[in-house]
């Protein structure tokens, strides 16, 4: 994605500015084909954390912890 808006930086696009004359069509619509690529691959990403952990574990992440907390502290226990 990054690529394809560097390529049309590196022909004149400016940022931030709308081209109605379509002279960066052909850059635009493969950045947004890239795109939708990295947003597919996330939601592929976080189906396979949310298979491996489970919604138990992941949402047992924002939780407290359940263990003793003095016996989480290095050298007080040995």
């Amino acid at each position: 994605m990054g690529a394809f808006m560097g390529m049309a930086g590196l022909k004149g696009m400016l940022r931030r500015t709308v081209y109605f004359n379509g002279e960066f069509n052909l850059y635009m619509i493969l950045s947004a084909l890239a795109g939708s690529l990295l947003l597919l691959s996330f939601l592929a990403f976080f189906y396979n954390i949310l298979m491996t952990v489970g919604v138990k574990g992941l949402l047992g992440i924002f939780s407290p912890s359940k263990l003793d907390k003095d016996k989480l502290l290095p050298g007080e226990n040995a």
